[in-house]
């Protein structure tokens, strides 16, 4: 039996909800309109200004305003979606989710002890382990996950962690 342990935090909660957005196609689509899509129609008006009318001051001041743009505005999305998702979280909440925490690997399944309270999660209801440099996820539905941060690690080694619980998903499905 493998076993892990280590603490979840508020930050880890907004890095999970932030892995999930930064994995959704709308929010790539939107990032991508505001990268590249609008500011090379104010750079194309930049162009039309300048030839149009001979102005290059008018003429750049349009291309900066483009280049602000695509700089800008989605560190400003990103700022506000963090803001919106710090906000979700009640503080019963994160006094459930948050808190040190003990996984431990069995057979049956996957036993999670955070708080004194036990809970087991059959490998057939977890449905796969992504890793990131800073995480490992253990996803127990489409949005929502186990999360397992590298650098609250105090116990265990989260790669073999990792192999292990993978076998057993892979097993359960």
């Amino acid at each position: 039996m493998s076993e892990i342990e280590y603490e979840v935090r508020e930050q880890d909660l907004v890095a999970f909800n932030e892995y999930q957005l930064n994995g959704s196609s709308a929010v790539k689509k939107i990032l991508r309109m505001h990268r590249a899509t609008v500011p090379a129609l104010i750079v194309i008006t930049a162009l039309s200004i300048y030839f149009y009318y001979k102005d290059l001051a008018s003429a750049l001041y349009v291309g900066g305003a483009g280049l602000i743009w695509a700089i800008a505005v989605p560190y400003y999305f990103r700022w506000s979606w963090r803001k919106q998702i710090q906000g979700r979280f009640t503080a019963e909440m994160k006094a459930v989710v948050c808190g040190a925490t003990t996984l431990r690997i069995t057979p049956e399944g996957l036993v999670e002890l955070r708080g004194g309270v036990q809970s087991k999660l059959p490998w057939r209801e977890l449905l796969r382990i992504e890793l990131t440099p800073r995480y490992a996820f253990i996803f127990t539905d489409v949005d929502s996950a186990v999360i397992v941060p590298r650098e609250t690690l105090t116990r265990g080694d989260l790669q073999q962690f990792v192999r292990s619980a993978d076998a057993y998903i892979e097993k359960a499905s």
